[in-house]
């Protein structure tokens, strides 16, 4: 059977559900863990996300997507410091697998992954997208990234992510054949802003704790 080519940014989630027998379920008590555990912000830290967050409010609704990723998403991502020992944070990386006889393939927007100059196995992604009318639009983009790295990996461990529209923050956890998704957090509004921090601070944990087993 020929290899039909597919980017990651063609993908809705019904098209990702109906192709690869994925499901979306209640939350995983692994979600629900993840953001549960609570990292605040340092003084410092707190006085920059507020500053942030203030920008956010004022301009989200105007910028563009590389506005949005370049004032406030990159900003928050280089606050937590998304990088260790044996991991870094990569964008617009090439990254593709082949799955069900489709090649999956593309440069998703961030990935946190082992390596150090090149990204090796694929961890967390964070994918950002201006609202439009297809709005299902980022999930199934950041969904077929996820799968790309389960099968990349191989390893049955679970992949996190993130997608970002506007001001609105979604986490979800791809486990297997399931994946589920968490509330939405607004960034303009301080306490989910911080739940926001507090959930990219365990990420980076559950990345550190990955690479130790």
């Amino acid at each position: 059977m020929a290899i039909r080519r597919k980017s990651f940014d063609d993908w809705t989630t019904q098209e990702v559900r109906d192709t690869f027998a994925i499901k979306l379920t209640e939350p995983t008590p692994l979600l629900l863990q993840w953001l549960s555990v609570q990292h605040p912000p340092s003084a410092q830290q707190a006085l920059f996300l507020e500053s942030k967050r203030a920008l956010l409010q004022q301009f989200y609704s105007t910028w563009n997507e590389d506005e949005l990723k370049f004032r406030f998403i990159a900003q928050i991502v280089e606050l937590v410091e998304l990088i260790g020992d044996g991991f870094n944070t990569f964008t617009q990386r090439k990254l593709s697998a082949t799955i069900k006889d489709i090649a999956l393939f593309g440069r998703p927007e961030l990935m946190v992954a082992s390596g150090r100059e090149e990204p090796k196995k694929p961890y967390f992604f964070i994918h950002e997208y201006k609202p439009s009318k297809r709005a299902d639009e980022p999930l199934g983009q950041v969904l077929s990234a996820m799968l790309a790295a389960q099968t990349l990996n191989a390893d049955n461990l679970p992949i996190f992510g993130c997608f970002v529209i506007g001001a609105i923050w979604q986490f979800l956890i791809l486990e297997g054949d399931a994946y589920s998704l968490s509330r939405l957090f607004d960034a303009t509004q301080t306490a989910d802003l911080h739940a926001i921090f507090s959930a990219l601070e365990q990420a980076k944990l559950y990345i550190e704790q990955r690479l130790k087993l």
